[in-house]
């Protein structure tokens, strides 16, 4: 009471130091003690190639295609890229970060389709879209499943909508050297 100026300031740090604390547990505890949202993630391991003298790391379709048919010790692989993409339904456009992954990813990710069927490897032009989405954009209409969409002004097909905790975590470009990375991707 005596001293107003000089207890505004020690509730002020008190209340900084609780916050910063609070935030760096968070960013821990997502990236280094919270384990994958794979069934197996102590079985899980990240392989890429860099190119000479650059910090970025990738894996072009040759390589993934010869270790994919080389590999003995690897139950499945699994390549997968992102890019931000417009889709149009009906008359409203939006963009959406789509997820194009190879064969394999669905049994690797542990997704289930809360309505319609998992799109297959003989099925590039079918999505799985999120529940966010599914929500968000399609009001949660249980018919969505064979609705043609276009993205990028290319005609797909809306094949599954997947499960409010379906949360794959995949590597970003930031993230590759460190820690997986949660894309917020729409659809897959």
């Amino acid at each position: 009471r005596r001293n107003p100026g000089f207890s505004f300031a020690i509730v002020v740090t008190l209340a900084l130091g609780i916050g910063l604390t609070t935030a760096i547990y968070s960013v821990v505890n997502a990236v280094l003690l919270k384990p994958l949202a794979y069934r197996h993630p102590d079985r899980m391991v990240w392989l890429s190639t860099r190119a000479g003298g650059s910090s970025q790391e990738m894996m072009n379709s040759i390589d993934f295609a010869t270790w994919q048919s080389e590999s003995s010790s690897l139950a499945h692989m699994v390549a997968y890229n992102y890019v931000d993409s417009t889709l149009v339904a009906g008359a409203d456009a939006s963009r959406i970060r789509i997820v194009v992954a190879s064969d394999g990813f669905w049994a690797v990710s542990g997704a289930e389709p809360l309505l319609g069927a998992l799109p297959t490897a003989q099925e590039p032009q079918v999505l799985a879209l999120t529940h966010r989405v599914f929500r968000e954009q399609f009001q949660s209409d249980p018919q969505i499943v064979g609705r043609a969409v276009m993205v990028d002004g290319r005609q797909m097909t809306i094949g599954a909508v997947l499960t409010p905790d379906f949360q794959p975590h995949l590597a970003g470009q930031q993230w590759w050297l460190t820690a997986g990375e949660r894309v917020d991707a729409d659809a897959y």
